[in-house]
Parts: structure tokens; C-alpha cells; sequence
């Protein structure tokens, strides 16, 4: 089978939604699947090459920095690949497209099967299936609500990660169109992220991995560390990630006096997270909403206790006073006390996650199954 994957996002650029995408990607590769991916070009990325066994194509358009995109951006990706792929798509006579995110690689998909009668899968990854948080999607689902409608009820899969997203697609696209609404978790990389012997035990370690916007909640991180300081608890953050808050969480750090405890990382290549969860005790993600976390489960892998927010994804990864805490969205004094507790009651400078948990998470997250999965559907679709 040919088939076309689409992400405006694809490592080195973005963040999860392009991580989960290569390795999809480069498994589909491994089960002789021929797979190209068209994704966005940036200042020191090949046009094309080869990697992983997958051919990519990177477009050239507005996008201005490597980790996050804005809609202007999406639009000109998706102008510039509805006219490169005109002339693309007669060549290669794709079998099946796989679209990443409903918007903005829903509609070139839909595009595409109007244009060249080529069937379509959606990937949603979180935010862009009405209606989620934050609430400054609501505008964003608002205005596109119709033509986000026409791309879901078009496709031959809508597939998703988590029970939550699962339900929040089937009242969107009706109870006629839920079959094809299908649940196949993001996988994780046990090779890569796998605990340390031993943790350093001098004090208690804390990251923060992820885009540094308001969706991901740094700020309530920030001021949750400035009501530890004042109690004397002995810890060392790492925030890594960028993105618009930056400026402001450096301002509050100076402010605070947090600058001896806190290193702001900025982006970190993927391949280097594992050295940063194997320093960390626990990672903390207060994030308003996801899809399902890369970040949390691979912390997990690691070893690491979470403390997060009760959101899709989380749910089902941790297990509350086993793995990690659960604690109320934007509210820094119950992140605080999570933390104070940690390290009060259950901190003994190795703390890991034990090796049976660790266990069962490979079995339902390794990819290798997962791939299986979006294998069977496809196949199903070809009449393999």
C-alpha cells in the first residue's frame, strides 16, 4: 500500500502530535507499507530525504518558530500543499492518506479524496475536535465548527487516544459516524526511556516538559515552587520546553528569587529527554487539557512519580498514590502540597516506579501493538 501521511508538524519541529507521527510513520515503513509524509520546511531542514525508511517532503511556508504554529501558518502550509500535491498525487497514485489533526491535515485530506478519490484517516490529537479547553479554542472551534464536521463525517477513521477523546468525537460527529471513531492509545519507546540504576538522593528533583503556553499551565508550576521555597524543602527544577510564556516565567523567576532552583532548558531535542526524566524524582504536568500525554507516560517509563491534572490520558496512565498524584487544574496550592507530601512522607532519593508497573505499561503502550492496530485497520480498508 502508497500511503500519504500529513502533518504540518514532524520532528525536529513541534512537540508531541509530530513525535507520535514519525513513529506511526516509521512502523507502517517496517510492516512494508511505502510511506511518504508532507510536513512544513524550516531554516536548516533537507527539502527531502529518507529516514526511517519514510520518504519526507518538507513544504516551504510561513512558519516562523520550530516549536509552535499559528493558524496563519497552518493556512499557508495548507495552501502549499494543496498545490504541490496536485501536481504530486498523479505520479504516485496514493492508496490511503493519513491526516494528522483535523485541521490543518483533515483538509487536505479532504482535498485530496475530492480531487483524486483518495480515502482518508484523521489522527486527532487533542484540541482540534470541538469542544475542549482552553477556552480560547472554543472561538478557534467556533468559526471552523462546519468545515471540522465535513472533514470528521469524510473520513474512513477518526482515530483517537483515550476514552475521553473517544467520547467527546462521538458527539461531535453523530451517533451514525461513531464506529469509525477508534481508540489506539500513543505508544512509548521502552528502548529509549527506561529507569536509571540509581537516583541522586542530595534533593528532590523536578521537571517540566512541554510547550510553554497557557494550555500546558507553567505559571501555576511557578507559583506553586514559590510557596515551597518559602518551607525549605531542598529541590532542583527543570522546565524544559519554550514557547510565548517564556519571557513571563523568567520574569516571575528573577521576581521570586527561584533563579538558583529553577534552569529553563528551552527546547530539548527528543533524543536527550531520557537523561532528563532519569534526573527527575517526579515530573509535574498541571496542563489544562491533552489528548494523551507523551510526556507523562514516558516519565513513567522512566520511573518517575507524576503529579498532574485529572485530564484525558492521565486518568489512565497513573494510579493515584501509586505512580502519582492527581490534583485540581490551576491551583498552585494543591500542586504545593502534593509535592510537600511527596517528599515528606514517600521521598527516599530513589524513588522509582517499581519494575512490575513499569511491565504493564509495556504491554499496553509498547508500539509495536499499537502499530498492529493501525495496520488492521488499513488492511480492513484494502480488503487485505
Amino acid at each position: 500500500m502508497k500511503l500519504l501521511i500529513l502533518n504540518y508538524e514532524y520532528p525536529p519541529l513541534g512537540s508531541g502530535g509530530g513525535i507520535i507521527s514519525r513513529y506511526i510513520a516509521e512502523g507502517l515503513a517496517s510492516k512494508n507499507y511505502t510511506v511518504t509524509i508532507i510536513t512544513t520546511w524550516f531554516e536548516g531542514l533537507k527539502e527531502e530525504e529518507i529516514s526511517g525508511g519514510v520518504r519526507i517532503i518538507r513544504l516551504k511556508s510561513r512558519r516562523k518558530y520550530s516549536f509552535q504554529s499559528n493558524p496563519q501558518e497552518m493556512l499557508s502550509w495548507i495552501r502549499v500543499s494543496k498545490k504541490f500535491l496536485t501536481a504530486f498525487c498523479p505520479q504516485e497514485k496514493f492508496d490511503f492518506c493519513i491526516a494528522n489533526f483535523a485541521l490543518p491535515g483533515g483538509e487536505v485530506a479532504l482535498f485530496l479524496k475530492n480531487r483524486f478519490d483518495i480515502p482518508y484517516a484523521v489522527i486527532s490529537h487533542g484540541h482540534d475536535i470541538p469542544w475542549v479547553r482552553p477556552l480560547k479554542m472554543y472561538f478557534y472551534h467556533g468559526i471552523t465548527y462546519l468545515r471540522l464536521k465535513k472533514i470528521c463525517t469524510g473520513s474512513k477513521f477518526n482515530f483517537v487516544q483515550t476514552p475521553e477523546m473517544k467520547k467527546n468525537i462521538d458527539r461531535f460527529t453523530g451517533k451514525k459516524h461513531s464506529s469509525k471513531n477508534i481508540i489506539i492509545p500513543n505508544g512509548c519507546d521502552f528502548a529509549l526511556f527506561s529507569p536509571p540504576e540509581k537516583r541522586q538522593p542530595d534533593k528532590l528533583n523536578i521537571l517540566f516538559s512541554g510547550r510553554l503556553t497557557g494550555q500546558k499551565d507553567p505559571m501555576t508550576f511557578l507559583k506553586a515552587l514559590k510557596k515551597l521555597s518559602a518551607i525549605k524543602i531542598p529541590f532542583a527544577v527543570k522546565i524544559c520546553g519554550d514557547g510565548p510564556l517564556r519571557y513571563r516565567m523568567e520574569k516571575f523567576i528573577a521576581e521570586h528569587r527561584l533563579t538558583d532552583r529553577v534552569t529553563l532548558s528551552g527546547k530539548v531535542p527528543y533524543g536527550n529527554m531520557p537523561g532528563h526524566y532519569r534526573w527527575a524524582h517526579m515530573l509535574v504536568s498541571p496542563s489544562i487539557s491533552e489528548g494523551m500525554s507523551l510526556t507523562a507516560l514516558e516519565a513513567l517509563a522512566c520511573g518517575c512519580r507524576v503529579i498532574a491534572t485529572p485530564i484525558s490520558g492521565n486518568t489512565s496512565l497513573i494510579k493515584e498514590n501509586i505512580t502519582g498524584n492527581f490534583i485540581p487544574l490551576k491551583n498552585p496550592d494543591a500542586l504545593a502540597r502534593a509535592i510537600e507530601l511527596f517528599y515528606k512522607e514517600k521521598y527516599c532519593g530513589d524513588f522509582s516506579v517499581s519494575g512490575s508497573l513499569i511491565s504493564d505499561l509495556k504491554k499496553q503502550y509498547s508500539w509495536e501493538p499499537i502499530i498492529l492496530s493501525y495496520d488492521a485497520c488499513l488492511r480492513n480498508v484494502a480488503g487485505m
